[in-house]
């Protein structure tokens, strides 16, 4: 089994930012879109998705992400 990659908190808040930046609450994302908004991979940006699901940003609904809560600055 593949170790889980490792996201600093502060480029982890900054992804979560560039993910949701320009969306609303209840908003669908497409892992798609997620690849685009972070120039990252299917390897990396399936584990952001699924840590921004574990923290309470998006709920996963068949192949999208809802938006549950937008970024406060």
């Amino acid at each position: 089994m593949g170790s889980l990659p490792y996201f600093d908190m502060g480029l982890y808040h900054d992804l979560v930012k560039e993910i949701l930046a320009g969306h609303q609450v209840y908003d669908r994302i497409s892992m798609g879109e997620i690849k685009d908004r972070t120039e990252l991979s299917r390897k990396y940006s399936i584990p952001l998705a699924n840590r921004m699901e574990k923290d309470g940003w998006v709920r996963r609904d068949g192949d999208e992400r809802v938006i549950l809560k937008i970024w406060q600055s």
